[in-house]
């Protein structure tokens, strides 16, 4: 058996260095609003003026060209992020991501660190650093790689709900991994007045689920959304008291 987690460590970057396609937006928006006023100013400077260039011109014009080369770096990162597989691009340590934390609602730019502990002998069996900001990407290899180092055909591996993605538990199964993974709540049904899906019993022997109210939902249709199969159950109850909930 392992325990498998993930931390976020810093890396020798800020958050002013690293870019996403929203920042990167923001940014330009400023420096071309800038531009604008100042062409303003400059305007206005140069027509109230006579003879030689004045200081306040000087300064004006000085700033405009500091925007406008600052506007071109910013063109240049966007060439960058649209090269970059994640739309994310760090110049002062290019292999650095933004990462969010419980600690800090603007993240991290850093790295995830997974580790996979034994939990009897409080011993780091396997770990690994890398820049993929999600946990759940990362249950299979880690897990995979514990297993290996303790030589066993089968193996229990425990994370939190961050590591749950369907394609990983299955991995891990096929592996001769047991994944001890709980299942996170992601619908907003509850959050809307209605009933959550863990209202609804299946009942394997018909394929149905009983609904709250106790009445059977039988199976409507089946579709495949990307690589899952999406099977929809359902049953017309217009004078169910619960139906409002449903």
């Amino acid at each position: 058996m392992v325990a498998i987690d993930g931390s976020r460590l810093r890396a020798v970057s800020t958050h002013e260095k690293n870019y996403t396609k929203g920042k990167l937006a923001r940014r330009k928006g400023h420096v071309e609003e800038s531009i604008a006023r100042y062409l303003a100013e400059l305007e206005e400077a140069d027509s109230g003026e006579s003879g030689p260039t004045t200081p306040r011109i000087e300064h004006l014009t000085e700033r405009l060209a500091s925007l406008r080369g600052r506007l071109g770096e910013l063109e240049e990162i966007g060439r960058q992020l649209e090269a970059s597989p994640d739309q994310q691009v760090s110049l002062t340590d290019p292999d650095a991501r933004a990462m969010a934390t419980g600690s800090d609602h603007r993240g991290v730019v850093g790295y995830n660190v997974q580790a996979a502990v034994d939990p009897k002998h409080h011993i780091v069996v396997a770990n690994a650093v890398t820049n993929r900001c999600h946990d759940r990407s990362h249950l299979l290899e880690t897990a995979k790689a514990a297993q290996a180092e303790i030589g066993a055909v089968e193996m229990i591996a425990i994370a939190d709900r961050g590591y749950y993605e369907g394609e990983q538990i299955r991995a891990c199964a096929e592996a001769g991994i047991i994944p001890m993974v709980p299942k996170p709540n992601t619908s907003p049904a509850e959050a809307h007045g209605f009933w959550g899906k863990a209202m609804f019993v299946h009942e394997p022997e018909t394929d149905t689920y009983r609904c709250p109210a106790g009445a059977q939902l039988q199976k409507r249709f089946a579709r495949v959304e990307g690589s899952k199969l999406i099977s929809v159950y359902g049953r017309q109850l217009p004078h169910c008291p619960l139906h409002p909930r449903s």
